[in-house]
């Protein structure tokens, strides 16, 4: 339902204010200024589409995606203490409890940061560049094409150029679980 809503907020922002804009821009330059009525009507659903963009759609996406991350961390801190309590005696005995809270608070904290890029971020690069492409596909096909192969380029690149920064933070990961671990330890 977050995703659902994120996607046509989204839309509306990105490409339905700029397009009535367009219409306007393009209606007073033509010079059509005797039809009062169509530019009223314009600028009427301009404020209609920005009262609903930018006002209430995205305090729906927010609140939904704030239950949504909310009801997940529930489940999942729910799901670690189960897991957690059905070990046995020789797993607790063989691991620092303070560096399993340490990993458990972290797999929340990662799993909050996944779904706030996927909607904060993610969702509308991917939802801009769908519609610049379409869009432009449909005045020049050859730009669309190279936005097309470009993206695709820089996000290969980007991807393969991650992957030793990624191994170097999992480590960084395991060593800062076992120094605060054995922190909680020595504390408690």
């Amino acid at each position: 339902m977050t995703i659902f809503f994120t996607i046509i907020t989204l839309a509306i922002t990105i490409f339905v204010g700029p397009l009535i804009i367009a219409e306007l821009l393009s209606t007073i330059q033509s010079g059509q200024l005797d039809n009062a009525e169509k530019l009223w009507k314009l600028v009427a659903l301009y404020g209609m589409s920005e009262l609903w963009s930018n006002v209430i759609s995205w305090r729906l996406v927010l609140y939904l995606a704030w239950t949504f991350e909310t009801a997940l961390q529930r489940d999942l801190y729910a799901r670690c203490f189960s897991k957690l309590t059905n070990q046995t005696m020789f797993f607790h005995a063989n691991k620092f409890g303070g560096s399993l809270v340490s990993q458990t608070n972290k797999l929340n904290g990662a799993v909050e940061r996944f779904w706030d890029t996927i909607i904060w971020s993610i969702l509308p690069l991917v939802i801009s560049l769908v519609g610049s492409i379409i869009i432009l596909s449909t005045l020049l096909w050859q730009y669309a094409v190279f936005l097309l192969l470009f993206s695709i380029i820089f996000s290969i690149v980007v991807y393969f150029g991650s992957r030793p920064m990624a191994k170097l933070n999992e480590t960084e990961a395991k060593a800062s679980n076992k120094v605060s671990g054995q922190l909680a330890d020595a504390v408690s």
